[in-house]
């Protein structure tokens, strides 16, 4: 069953397609271990098993095609050494029409001295509502933080004490962000 959308109070819209997949996908672009991948996996299914929402998670390697794709979107998407993450967006979403494969959320581990992010403010990573995360690091707080945002927290917290605030000061979320999570 997706993920149902009840009530966004920051945001009225459809759902997002990527959650009629039902499906998460983690792929590496640059060499990541296999402790990091089994952390960023772990922090994943805890988040959604957390809020009950019945999502799979899966890892496909970095010679998939989905890995391939991605290492593509973020070439042409790279000015000047600095990533701009609208256009990776743009052109994942234009390439999802034809790819099926591109069509879960993903969840992307790059190597942050290889990839930089020209928003001052993704400090662990980027996460988008239209299903796409990109991790600089592997640290719970940082994936709770950037998966929050895929799942529909679009803006940063002004809480000291949550995970959603930009900095990710706490590894969980405030009473108001758990209720924007537990109402989707």
């Amino acid at each position: 069953m997706p993920i149902r959308r009840k009530y966004e109070g920051w945001r009225l819209q459809e759902r997002h397609k990527w959650e009629k997949e039902n499906r998460i996908v983690l792929t590496e672009i640059s060499a990541v271990s296999d402790s990091e991948k089994r952390l960023i996996v772990s922090s994943i299914r805890k988040l959604l098993k957390r809020f009950s929402f019945p999502v799979d998670v899966e890892v496909e390697p970095s010679d998939s095609h989905l890995a391939g794709s991605m290492r593509e979107i973020l070439r042409i998407s790279s000015f000047g050494g600095v990533l701009d993450t609208d256009s990776v967006l743009a052109e994942l979403n234009v390439r999802r029409k034809v790819d099926a494969s591109l069509r879960a959320g993903i969840v992307v581990k790059v190597c942050p001295s290889e990839y930089k992010f020209g928003d001052p403010l993704a400090i662990y990573g980027i996460g988008e509502e239209d299903g796409l995360v990109l991790l600089r690091t592997a640290h719970d707080e940082a994936v709770t933080h950037e998966l929050g945002h895929m799942l529909g927290i679009s803006s940063h917290c002004d809480n000291p004490n949550c995970v959603m605030r930009y900095e990710c000061p706490s590894d969980d979320f405030c009473k108001d962000c758990t209720a924007k999570l537990r109402n989707l």
